[in-house]
């Protein structure tokens, strides 16, 4: 029996809301904007000390949706080699139960680091 055709990690779906809210870190930056544009000062000594608070924050930013961009990345390449695995374990896993179990659990983890890069990845 193939293993697509057992009851196993294939079965299990994964709940989500089509509608889900804006990324976060997006709202996040939004938001700041607008609390920087309410608190602009009128004083010509403070602009830029506003100015170089805006710069600091929009570089931050930057920095941050760039390295949740690249730690996707990294993960969905550990994803793909999963996936090399999960067709290995499959291979074997007529021959023995154990080889079976081993296919189930690798499916399962890679469910979980799937779902979990695609929750990261809506952050941005």
């Amino acid at each position: 029996m193939y293993p697509s055709a057992r009851a196993g990690p294939n079965s299990i779906t994964r709940g989500g809301n089509p509608s889900a809210p804006p990324p976060a870190i997006s709202k996040q930056g939004d938001l700041i904007a607008e609390l920087i544009g309410m608190t602009r000062p009128a004083n010509a000594e403070e602009q830029p000390l506003v100015s170089a608070l805006i710069d600091r924050i929009e570089t931050l930013d930057r920095a941050l949706r760039e390295r949740i961009a690249n730690g996707c990345a990294e993960l969905q390449s550990v994803s793909a080699g999963m996936d090399s695995l999960l067709q290995l374990a499959e291979l074997h896993s007529e021959k023995t139960e154990e080889a079976y179990g081993l296919y189930c659990l690798l499916k399962l983890l890679k469910m979980q680091l799937d779902n979990a890069v695609e929750d990261v990845a809506r952050l941005v």
